[in-house]
């Protein structure tokens, strides 16, 4: 699961950006990646696409629970 931060026009990626990255930096707009969580187990039966990945509510329930077992200490519900 990732949080984006923001997306830049491709153009506006500064040139220090490591080679291992930028490799994934694809017009028109890259996206910003501000955080990222390993779930424990993977959501299954998830048709997957070229573009954004759209998940069912049920699915979208599943993580949500997910993530907030995935998560010590935590008690509130993730919200996105």
């Amino acid at each position: 699961v990732a949080r984006f931060a923001h997306s830049v026009p491709i153009a506006l990626v500064p040139a220090d950006v490591e080679d291992r990255l930028r490799k994934h930096c694809v017009g028109p707009q890259c996206n910003v990646i501000a955080e990222v969580q390993r779930l424990a187990e993977p959501l299954r039966n998830v048709k997957g696409a070229l573009s954004v990945w759209r998940l069912t509510e049920e699915h979208r329930a599943v993580l949500q629970r997910r993530l907030q077992c995935d998560v010590p200490g935590s008690d509130r519900p993730v919200t996105h």
